[in-house]
């Protein structure tokens, strides 16, 4: 239960590939196309907001991220499941004061609803490809603050094109109206080629198919976790509507995916301990774990040292569905290697999870991320430092834990401790305790220092 050890994530190199009646995801000026020059180049890409990644290979679904994929009832494609609009055209008109898009909230909003499109997405795209307007350069005059390129048609109306087949509107406000059309007619409608469930596999889809290979994948990766970031500061204090929350009945579809998983008995997102939709559940501190070594450290054992082999082996065994999956399995093959006298390395968790086909996503420290993912039906390990979690036993050790479930607000996680028996106060191990995302990061008390995200 030790403290482990950090790993550097290396960051990959993009690319930007143009595609006809798309948008351009702009990346580093010394792979975007030849016909552009540097002095458009500068114009245009200098974004204060790309987040260093890793790229990631075909599927698309794939990815190790500082943030997710884009979906969920808040951060998918479609229209946000919120009670209140006019919170949201707030938060865009606070968001766009100074651009040419200031005091157009109510636009992004009517329009999103009328073709059931994300807002916060519309205003994403527009912030990642011009900056809301207010860096033109190849796009000029035309308007087009979403980086939509021809031939394209609206209404009947044939757009024209600039020299660089950017289409050009009468104002920004007149393209907002047809870059929700687009959306929802090329990437939220069923059998078209660009179909697509998430702000990723919308970025991946935006690509010419043609050459598209790992830095191309990195490249849409770059470009959907700025999209999110954007997305992020615009549902910043909005909850979900308390209407959409579902019963203990019903289930929530990973858009990744297409898993299908119920949710919890309190109403949450995520697994139960028990019933229908629990997930497989191990307890280091009792045999036949408690006693099995934990190769790596003469002495060690499961119980006095494996939360992390014991942590992944709950999320390995719940999203396969193999129960044959245990701490020991885990401790066996993995601990020669990344068990030491620190304790389990942080660079067990994204071998374990190729090793059974999961995806693994780093998180860092962002709860929010982590609820998206819950809410797609995947798992959450957190590691702690000394605090609430490791009072009970060990005061200065680092622990490993499982987070099973969010609240549907997305502000309270409920979790799966592997070290929880005898019961020691604040494991979270029921149905009862839901921590707050402030508890959780209060050093003092959940004193969290890293998460990972793991989906089938």
């Amino acid at each position: 239960m030790r403290l482990c050890r950090r790993l550097t994530l290396m960051v990959a190199s993009l690319l930007l590939l143009l595609a006809p009646a798309s948008f351009i995801f702009s990346v580093a000026p010394k792979t975007i196309a030849q016909s552009l020059s540097q002095s458009d180049l500068d114009a245009i890409y200098d974004w204060p907001n790309w987040v260093p990644t890793t790229a990631a290979t075909p599927p698309e679904c794939t990815t190790t991220s500082t943030n997710p994929v884009g979906g969920g009832p808040l951060y998918g494609l479609t229209f946000p499941e919120i009670s209140n609009t006019q919170d949201l055209i707030n938060n865009i008109n606070s968001f766009a004061t100074g651009t040419p898009f200031a005091g157009m909230g109510q636009e992004f909003v009517q329009y999103g609803q009328q073709y059931n499109v994300n807002p916060a997405l519309v205003v994403g795209i527009a912030w990642k490809e011009t900056n809301l307007g207010t860096a033109k350069g190849v796009k000029g005059d035309t308007n087009d603050a979403f980086g939509l390129t021809g031939p394209f048609s609206f209404n009947g109306v044939q757009y024209p094109v600039n020299s660089y087949d950017f289409v050009i509107f009468s104002s920004f406000e007149a393209g907002i109206q047809p870059i929700n059309y687009y959306i929802s007619s090329a990437y939220l409608t069923p059998g078209t080629p660009r179909y697509s469930t998430t702000v990723l596999e919308m970025m991946v889809n935006g690509y010419t198919p043609t050459g598209v290979n790992a830095q191309g994948t990195g490249g849409a990766q770059i470009a959907a976790d700025a999209t999110l970031d954007v997305m992020s500061k615009l549902f910043d204090g909005i909850a979900l509507d308390p209407s959409a929350k579902p019963t203990p009945d019903t289930t929530v579809t990973d858009p990744c995916t297409g898993q299908t998983t119920p949710v919890t008995s309190a109403g949450a997102y995520g697994w139960d301990m028990s019933g229908p939709n629990a997930m497989i559940t191990y307890n280091m501190e009792v045999e036949p774990w408690l006693s099995d070594p934990y190769p790596g450290v003469a002495g060690d054992t499961i119980g006095s040292a494996g939360c992390g082999p014991t942590s992944i082996a709950m999320v390995v065994a719940t999203l396969t569905g193999n129960s044959t999956i245990t701490p020991a399995i885990i401790a066996d093959r993995y601990g020669p290697e990344y068990h030491d006298s620190d304790g389990t390395e942080w660079g067990i968790f994204p071998v374990i999870a190729q090793d059974y086909g999961l995806h693994d996503i780093g998180l860092g420290t962002d709860l929010s991320a982590a609820a998206q993912i819950l809410e797609q039906g995947g798992l959450v390990i957190i590691s702690v430092g000394p605090g609430v979690f490791t009072s009970g036993r060990c005061p200065v050790c680092g622990h490993f834990m499982v987070i099973r479930a969010v609240t549907p607000d997305g502000g309270n996680f409920y979790l799966n401790n592997p070290d929880s028996y005898p019961p020691y106060p604040g494991t979270g191990n029921d149905d009862v305790i839901a921590y707050s995302a402030s508890f959780l990061q209060n050093a003092d008390q959940g004193h969290m220092t890293q998460l990972w995200g793991f989906t089938k």
